[in-house]
């Protein structure tokens, strides 16, 4: 890893800890519209993929996939 790198960066300020993890669901377009419903900050879907922005995943990049 480059010592400017976002990841360095992130050690940097936050420590240790879980950078990313995905998880499956069943249906992503109900679990999504389930969770902003909730308060959940959740960026528009890439690829087939929904992020949980860190801000509501205490600070850990969340993905969702039905894949």
């Amino acid at each position: 890893t480059d010592e400017n790198g976002p990841w360095a960066q992130r050690l940097a300020k936050q420590g240790d800890g879980i950078y990313l993890f995905s998880l499956k669901t069943d249906d992503l377009e109900e679990t999504a519209a389930g969770m902003r419903a909730r308060g959940v900050r959740l960026p528009d879907p890439i690829a087939g993929l929904q992020v949980i922005h860190p801000s509501s995943a205490g600070g850990a990049l969340v993905l969702l996939s039905q894949q």
